[in-house]
């Protein structure tokens, strides 16, 4: 078995035919105007496996915050099921776990990841960064006046 990628994303979900779809994942950094702080965020991993490896795995997902305070997330146990001809065919575990908590304190956080014999980490970062104003933020793009250039000959 391989831990395939574990990351937090905006949001997650699984499709009829098994597919995830996942929505802003890869988030390294989490800004907050103050803390605590509360972000929905989605836990998305995926294991992969031969069919040689099917069986039962316990499975627990943690966050751990910069003081060394743990929260166990879940603690569960998956199936990793292959029925398919052929052995070649890999399967695995795919998992997505909304979650709502607090993050109460700065620094490098991590999630980590055990599915059987199995550890993974992802760490990110929880910061205080205060939201500019409106008035301060830049301008978008759709809000500077577009500047067209004349291009060939004109008809004179």
């Amino acid at each position: 078995m391989k831990v395939e990628y574990l990351s937090l994303a905006d949001a997650a979900n699984q499709a009829e035919d098994g597919k995830f779809n996942i929505l802003g994942m890869g988030a390294r950094i989490i800004n907050y105007e103050r803390l605590p702080g509360f972000s929905p965020l989605a836990i998305v991993a995926a294991v992969s496996a031969m069919a040689s490896e099917t069986g039962e795995y316990p499975v627990e997902i943690r966050i751990e915050e910069p003081d060394g305070t743990k929260e166990t997330i879940v603690k569960s146990r998956a199936i990793v099921n292959a029925k398919v001809d052929d052995e070649r065919v890999p399967t695995g575990i795919a998992l997505s776990v909304g979650m709502m908590r607090p993050f109460r304190i700065e620094g490098v956080h991590k999630v980590r990841l055990n599915v059987g014999p199995l550890e993974a980490s992802y760490e990110f970062l929880v910061r205080v960064a205060p939201v500019p104003a409106a008035s301060e933020r830049p301008p978008t793009q759709s809000s500077q006046p577009v500047k067209r250039r004349r291009t060939g000959r004109s008809a004179r």
